[in-house]
């Protein structure tokens, strides 16, 4: 899947930074400024308490759930446009000590394109992994150790990657969800019972099946991305 970046509102950048980020990054950085002010409900822990420079950004509202904290975050990011410091242009110049041959595919496998998208369609029989749906203009290819962390051979290992609906890559990608060393889903305790509910995540979903580099791959999501 192509990785978006957005640029914070005035309000927003006292917490993130001025710099383009990405929407999974930006949740990494308000969930450590709650975990940091102590912001997580003691009794209701998939409640997140507004201190003031939280409701300078959301309005003043005391409480919110993470699902909900996470629709309100969009309406101060703003979408880098194409020709702005987007994944393509990183990708044109940061890989510029690379073969060309190569280089096209590693750009193509950013935007979940190309030769990792199609390796992942025939991993996964061009259907999601989870699920079994298959209509495939709304599944998206999506890494499983992040690409800014991924060798150059990883992003274009297709055991790297997950074909997922978009609920579920949007969960994945933002470390609200994970899979055990079984492939049965993972879900982190910031989503509430009506978060789950309404993504759409059922009890006992799991892979269709557990590729062993995808194991390993899973291991490192677990530990470095999933938000326990």
């Amino acid at each position: 899947m192509a990785t978006i970046y957005y640029i914070p509102d005035a309000h927003l950048v006292a917490i993130v930074g001025t710099a383009p980020i990405s929407a999974p990054d930006v949740v990494r950085k308000l969930w450590a400024y709650i975990k940091t002010n102590g912001l997580v409900d003691k009794k209701k822990k998939h409640m997140i308490n507004f201190d003031n420079t939280l409701k300078a950004v959301f309005g003043r509202r005391k409480q919110v759930t993470m699902f909900e904290f996470i629709k309100f975050m969009y309406e101060h990011l703003s979408a880098l446009p194409p020709e702005a410091e987007s994944d393509i242009y990183w990708a044109d110049t940061q890989l510029s000590k690379v073969k060309k041959t190569q280089q096209e595919a590693l750009i193509k496998s950013r935007l979940g394109q190309g030769v990792f998208r199609e390796r992942l369609r025939r991993l996964w029989d061009n259907k999601c992994a989870v699920t079994g749906y298959k209509v495939l203009p709304l599944l998206r290819a999506s890494h499983i150790k992040p690409w800014r962390k991924a060798t150059n051979s990883e992003r274009l290992d297709p055991c790297n990657g997950l074909l997922l609906i978009p609920n579920l890559d949007a969960a994945f990608d933002a470390g609200l969800l994970s899979f055990t060393t079984e492939g049965t889903v993972l879900l982190s305790k910031k989503l509430s019972p009506r978060d789950v509910a309404a993504l759409g995540i059922k009890n006992g979903m799991a892979l269709r099946k557990l590729p062993r580099r995808t194991i390993n791959y899973l291991k490192y999501h677990r530990k470095h991305v999933f938000q326990r």
